[in-house]
């Protein structure tokens, strides 16, 4: 990731509970995959809300932070976090290998929500940066392109699926039989540099 224009950058995902990590330590072994300690890398293997973004210097971190927590008192926060989602398949999207889950309308339309209303806390880059941070995409589709253009990152709303991210694989490993999904948390992060994990600043569990 040479291509990023600026530190730090915060993100919001969505963190599979404990039981998907079995699953997936499971998928590991079947496919002579070594596993080592991605596991505990939780913050790694995630359904992205709202994808890794610079922070407008108009905003603190603690603005940023008290927003986030006062996602706690809305209902459709523990609506997701209380649903359990079937899991389709394991395909390539975009770039990475990753893990399909069923769509579900409900589910969109509340993430679409909290991605939408943290925008306001996004930089807005210049030309040469846009330039720059583009590189970090291949081949935009029109829609795409819009979606960057106006949010920063190219793949939401129907450029996207309802999926879990995690470290990529050999294509040929199809070997995939997952349990439904729960998500554990909503989390708040922080990446502080290229050469760290993201770091939780805030969570929202069940």
């Amino acid at each position: 990731m040479n291509n990023l224009v600026h530190y730090p950058r915060y993100s919001i995902y969505l963190i599979p509970s404990k039981n998907f990590f079995n699953n997936l330590n499971s998928f590991y072994k079947k496919n002579n995959f070594d596993s080592g300690n991605i596991s505990q890398n939780t913050h790694e293997i995630y359904c992205t809300v709202k994808a890794p973004f610079y922070k407008s210097d108009i905003y603190s971190e603690n603005d940023l932070i008290d927003n986030f927590n006062s996602l706690k008192k809305k209902d459709s926060i523990q609506k997701i976090l209380n649903k359990t989602y079937i899991t389709k398949q394991y395909i390539k999207l975009n770039t990475n290998f990753v893990l399909e889950l069923d769509n579900d309308p409900e589910f969109n339309f509340i993430i679409h929500d909290i991605m939408r209303s943290f925008d306001i806390y996004r930089k807005t880059l210049n030309t040469s940066e846009i330039k720059k941070d583009l590189l970090r995409f291949n081949n935009l589709s029109e829609k795409e392109l819009i979606y960057y253009q106006i949010w920063g990152y190219p793949y939401y709303f129907e450029c996207s699926i309802h999926h879990i991210s995690f470290f990529n694989f050999d294509t040929k490993l199809y070997n995939c039989n997952f349990d439904p999904v729960e998500y554990e948390s909503l989390k708040l992060l922080k990446q502080n540099s290229s050469d760290e994990y993201f770091k939780e600043l805030a969570n929202i569990t069940v």
